[in-house]
């Protein structure tokens, strides 16, 4: 190669390089490699035997997760905005031009591989971006094994007592605050901040057991109202941007438990059981009588819904006995709930299922159901 040849190859080379449309594809090559190299790394974690453990115990959670959290504090907390539309309607654009560029490709019988793997890696990315800002904590201790307690299963009687102690707690809350039997509570819900939960009780419920306190997060109401409830589920925690969502028109006996439930998520709280249960607790032991008859209000739930599997008879009786004031409350949550249809309930409870034990967490949407268990269980160690 003579020295004017090299020249005009080098000159040729340094004006494709300095041309912003091929400068774009140098670094859309780069962002490419970059993410899967990315994937790699993540799926080599995933599948390799105690390797997720030991990379969550070691670098995750004492590294790579607080800081994420700080991140995404500061990007998308600040404002009562719902971040996760936007990240979504940019994934769908961004998966909508893969697919289109797919099949050009597919037509005109042109570099097919390279387009193949391009929008392969635009259908991986949320996967790996899921494990990297939150999903990596799924490997976390269950809180039932870090405060060794002995889950067995609740007997009849049992529940008895658990739906007997908490009516006493409702009936006393509301002697306390002066309401008559006559009327419902949601009344006094109307001018009270359930984000004062999230800055007192909430963290030092944390701390008493063993666990640590990685964001600020509030809890943003989701848009457009009802549509979570439409989605059988009361509120979700976005790991893409970090968000705690809770539905918009949620019954206000039910915000504070929620939303704690929600901001547990926050903190690499992954297991649904886990979250009901530190959720109750925050509630409970707030100091606040509407936050605790919310605790109280939603674990009954819970309570009877088990109370109706195992004794459909001992269900409908512990009905009937119900106070009217607070018959009236769980009437109330009902009814907001059925002006919302649920949306293929049927396969929303297939596909989560199946996602959570995908995760680890052998009892699937179950898991929600453990509070009962766990509260059982630390009331026979007397923790509680």
């Amino acid at each position: 190669m003579t020295d004017e040849v090299f020249m005009n190859y080098f000159s040729k080379k340094w004006s494709d390089f300095r041309d912003p449309a091929a400068g774009w594809r140098i670094s859309s090559v780069v962002l490419y490699w970059i993410l899967a190299g990315f994937s790699l790394f993540t799926l080599i974690i995933l599948m390799i035997p105690g390797l997720q453990d030991t990379f969550f115990k070691n670098i995750y959670s004492p590294y790579i997760f607080p800081g994420i959290r700080s991140v995404l504090d500061v990007l998308f907390s600040s404002t009562a905005f719902i971040f996760g539309y936007f990240f979504l309607l940019l994934w769908l654009f961004l998966w909508g031009k893969g697919l289109l560029r797919l099949i050009s490709s597919i037509r005109k019988k042109t570099k097919t591989r390279v387009v193949l793997l391009k929008f392969l890696g635009i259908c991986a990315a949320p996967m790996v971006f899921f494990y990297w800002m939150w999903g990596f904590n799924y490997a976390r201790e269950p809180l039932s094994r870090t405060l060794n307690l002995q889950l067995k299963a609740v007997s009849i009687n049992q529940l008895k007592d658990e739906m007997e102690y908490t009516l006493d707690q409702m009936i006393f809350i509301r002697h306390q605050m002066k309401i008559g039997d006559s009327s419902t509570v949601s009344v006094a819900y109307e001018n009270v901040s359930a984000d004062t939960i999230l800055q007192h009780s909430a963290p030092v419920t944390l701390e008493e057991f063993g666990l640590t306190q990685y964001s600020d997060a509030p809890v943003k109401s989701f848009w457009p109202k009802g549509i979570l409830h439409r989605l059988n589920t009361s509120g979700f925690y976005n790991p893409f941007t970090g968000e705690c969502y809770k539905e918009r028109d949620l019954h206000p006996i039910q915000i504070p438990f929620i939303k704690a439930h929600e901001w547990c998520h926050a903190q690499g709280v992954t297991d649904e059981g886990d979250a009901n249960f530190l959720a109750y607790w925050i509630c409970i032991s707030s100091g606040d009588l509407l936050y605790a008859y919310s605790g109280y209000m939603e674990y009954w739930r819970y309570l009877s819904s088990e109370m109706r599997k195992l004794d459909p008879d001992a269900y409908n009786i512990s009905r009937e006995v119900l106070p009217f004031g607070i018959k009236a409350d769980l009437l109330e949550i009902r009814e907001n709930l059925l002006k919302y249809p649920e949306f293929m309930p049927d396969v929303r409870d297939i596909v989560y299922d199946s996602y959570l034990k995908s995760h680890g967490i052998t009892e699937g949407m179950a898991s929600y159901n453990r509070l009962v268990n766990m509260v059982v269980a630390t009331k026979r160690q007397k923790r509680l």
